[in-house]
């Protein structure tokens, strides 16, 4: 091919390459398809075939929140129903859908500050381990902080489109639908 018909069909492809907007389809119970470009394609989902599988996927998912300084992008709390479906059970979609309805009324907060998946605040240094438990529906992390460590129990259930988390037990007893139930009352 001649070097005349190269350049324009080097310049045809980059210039559909550029407008093309592909889409993915993310694994979600409302299978939802969502341009690649949105903040969505950040939490691409393969089914989740283990507890382990499901918690690890959420940390990679949420790691800039423990690494990147800036641009911060949204945490957990900030993210729409449609991406907590992809992690929890249908129990915890629908507190945390509670939580949402109660911070619009309100015009702030209702529930705690803390990261439900860092247990802390500001997560930046800390990092994370994920072993199984005893029991096949438990997954513990451990969250590194710098001077110290702390375990999270994570309780998974199997629904139908693979593990979701049902519930988060922290150091201090307190669990993640317990921080719901606070909104709820």
């Amino acid at each position: 091919m001649s070097r005349r018909f190269i350049a324009p069909l080097v310049l045809l492809c980059a210039v559909c390459l550029a407008s093309c907007s592909p889409t993915v389809r993310m694994t979600t119970p409302q299978d939802t398809v969502v341009p690649s470009s949105s903040l969505y394609s950040r939490h691409l989902t393969v089914r989740m075939t283990t507890p382990q599988d499901t918690v690890v996927r959420l940390y990679r998912d949420f790691a800039d929140e423990a690494v990147l300084e800036d641009p911060v992008l949204p945490g957990l709390w900030n993210e729409p129903l449609q991406v907590w479906q992809i992690y929890f059970s249908k129990r915890i979609v629908n507190l945390y859908a509670g939580a949402l309805k109660c911070a619009e009324k309100f015009g702030g907060i209702c529930t705690t500050e803390m990261s439900p998946i860092w247990w802390t605040m500001d997560p930046g240094g800390v990092t994370v381990s994920i072993q199984p438990a005893s029991m096949k529906s438990t997954v513990m992390a451990t969250i590194h902080f710098p001077k110290d460590a702390a375990q999270l129990e994570y309780r998974l259930t199997h629904e139908e489109d693979g593990w979701k988390i049902d519930d988060i037990v922290y150091p201090d007893g307190e669990t993640l639908q317990g921080w719901f139930a606070d909104v709820a009352q």
